[in-house]
């Protein structure tokens, strides 16, 4: 099963980035499948995890963001679809 964990605050400087850096790596210690997604314009996250130029990534967030989504609905489509057929 899949769990999503959102680290969110409009204020800054209260340690969203720290935060989630040590949360991602304390989970994947246990073994757990990580998966962390910065959508800060500054990119500290990215740079964090040893990415020192995000601007020449392959891909953005917003195409990350948009491949998640359409996953989503597809696989929620799906279990849908299932669930109906098994009544």
């Amino acid at each position: 099963m899949c769990k999503v964990i959102a680290v969110s605050s409009n204020k800054g400087g209260v340690a969203k980035t720290t935060s989630t850096l040590n949360l991602g790596i304390g989970l994947a210690r246990k073994g757990k499948k990580v998966l962390l997604i910065d959508v800060d314009g500054q990119a500290d996250l990215t740079k964090c995890l040893g990415i020192r130029d995000p601007e020449k990534l392959d891909y953005h967030e917003n195409q990350v963001l948009r491949n998640l989504v359409f996953v989503f609905f597809r696989h929620l489509s799906a279990f849908f679809h299932l669930k109906r057929s098994c009544r």
